[in-house]
């Protein structure tokens, strides 16, 4: 009866001291987005519970564990229509709304490059920097600047280029105009199913009115 007694209390003790003090943080910046999260009140450097960004709409939503994404994350549209689900626990792609997994070759991957939150925060965020430079307003160019993005296996987005170029400024354009851009991908998958480094093309479009 003793040693039930102690293993009992052994038990709550341990139960008790791991268990992890944290304090919300909020951060806000000039644009509006809000990121709201906690954090280790012995390590503030390091996530855990719950984390989400919002405007006035909410955008992603999630858990962390001791700094690291951990079960199903979710994303949404400005809309606030769901666009992705992501597990993270078990690396799989649960939920994704068309056009938002980079269509790629099925005969050499499993699963396509995914772009977290889909592409438009993207393409936003560039619309934002862009500007028409001056020769090709003067030379009336319009076209698409075709950048090439190569993802590793690890969904970082280790080299871009200008692939297809409309000239007159546009190209040095675009890819200064990415320098900015922060976005996270999901690598593809092998037909083995594992995380392999490939690469996908994005079209930005220069149009005068």
């Amino acid at each position: 009866m003793k040693n039930s007694f102690f293993i009992i209390t052994l038990l709550l003790i341990t139960t008790f001291s791991s268990a992890q003090k944290i304090k919300k943080v909020s951060v806000k910046d000039e644009s509006g987005l809000k990121e709201t999260y906690s954090v280790l009140k012995s390590d503030p450097s390091v996530r855990h519970g719950e984390y989400k960004k919002a405007t006035n709409y909410l955008l992603v939503k999630g858990q962390y564990s001791h700094g690291e994404r951990s079960g199903v994350w979710e994303y949404y549209s400005p809309k606030s229509k769901l666009v992705q689900q992501y597990d993270f626990t078990s690396d799989t792609l649960l939920y994704n709304y068309n056009g938002l997994e980079y269509a790629m070759d099925s005969t050499q991957y499993t699963r396509s490059i995914v772009i977290l939150g889909g592409l438009y925060p993207v393409l936003k965020q560039v619309g934002r920097s862009i500007r028409y430079p001056a020769e090709a307003k003067k030379n009336r160019t319009e076209g698409k600047v075709n950048v090439k993005f190569v993802v590793d296996a690890k969904g970082n987005v280790k080299q871009m280029e200008v692939v297809e170029g409309i000239g007159d400024g546009c190209d040095e354009e675009v890819m200064k105009a990415f320098q900015g851009v922060e976005f996270e991908c999901i690598p593809a998958l092998d037909l083995k199913g594992s995380p392999v480094e490939s690469e996908f093309v994005l079209p930005i479009s220069f149009k005068l009115d």
